[in-house]
């Protein structure tokens, strides 16, 4: 079937342009140098009114005459639509069923490369967070598109997924080192659990771990007062009232160099606050009496 226009006649439009154009021009003369005024404001909107019949009846001459010359192309663009009108009746149930094919294909295609994907996870040993990060592009559903191609994405996509999970766990593994290098010396030890989430939550571990040294050396710093406070109040505290005993009570042995002439020395003690306490009870058991100094 071959369209053929069967009679075809260009549309020509003669009328008397160059008689009305010269005498418009004649008559316009008149009106061209007008120039308003209180006086001559009636006699201006007179030639107003003159000049808006002539551009009136121009308009209206052309809106008609394109009217007339329309009438023929939309007579053809209606038959023509008519004919395709009968062409789409056929061809869209044609359209749907092959729709229907093609989601088919790809639903039966998205299943295999979900299968594939679980695969490579294993595969490459990827954590929930990092296998959520592999999503099927949408040219992967294509016909065109192979599976080997999509296999080799997936895996290239595994590959940098892996790595940046390796370096999410070795910085895990930096932080709870920061925090047991302080907890060798703190009695509060910190928890990683915290700095770890400052980390998921995309924090710079090196900015994390300059806050843990700062915060450990706090708390020893807390710690370190503390003990000295008690150690004070230890060493502050008055002897107590003796006991009178009913039965006399032995006296603590002393070797013959123990027995000599009293002597007084200046020492400087570092300990915990327990150990303070023991070393003060082992001076009074034995009769060593001492004062603070402060140096």
């Amino acid at each position: 079937m071959e369209l053929q226009v069967l009679n075809q006649v260009v549309p020509v439009i003669e009328f008397n342009k160059e008689e009305l154009k010269e005498v418009l021009q004649g008559h316009l003369v008149k009106y061209s140098n007008l120039v308003v005024t209180a006086e001559t404001e009636k006699d201006c909107k007179k030639a107003k009114a003159e000049l808006g019949k002539l551009e009136t009846a121009i308009e209206t001459f052309r809106k008609e005459t394109k009217k007339a010359l329309s009438e023929p192309i939309v007579n053809f663009e209606s038959d023509c639509k008519e004919l395709v009108a009968l062409i789409q009746e056929v061809k869209k149930p044609i359209d749907i069923q092959l729709k229907e094919i093609e989601e088919q294909r790809k639903a039966e295609k998205e299943v295999l490369i979900h299968e594939e994907i679980e695969k490579i996870i294993v595969e490459y040993e990827l954590d929930e967070k990092h296998s959520a990060q592999i999503d099927i592009k949408a040219t992967w559903l294509n016909k065109s598109t192979s599976m080997n191609k999509i296999t080799t994405e997936i895996k290239n996509l595994a590959e940098t997924l892996k790595i940046a999970q390796n370096s999410v766990i070795r910085h895990q593994e930096i932080i709870k080192a920061t925090c047991e290098m302080h907890n060798a010396r703190l009695k509060t030890p910190l928890d990683a659990t915290g700095w770890i989430e400052l980390l998921a939550s995309g924090e710079e571990v090196q900015t994390i771990v300059e806050k843990i040294h700062a915060e450990g050396k706090r708390r020893l710093a807390v710690e370190i007062e503390e003990e000295e406070r008690e150690a004070q109040e230890i060493l502050n505290t008055p002897e107590p009232t003796p006991v009178v005993h009913s039965e006399p009570i032995e006296p603590v042995g002393l070797s013959k160099e123990a027995q000599g002439p009293k002597l007084c020395a200046t020492l400087r003690f570092y300990g915990t606050a327990a150990q303070f306490k023991c070393l003060k009870d082992v001076m009074t058991k034995i009769g060593i009496r001492y004062e603070k100094v402060d140096l």
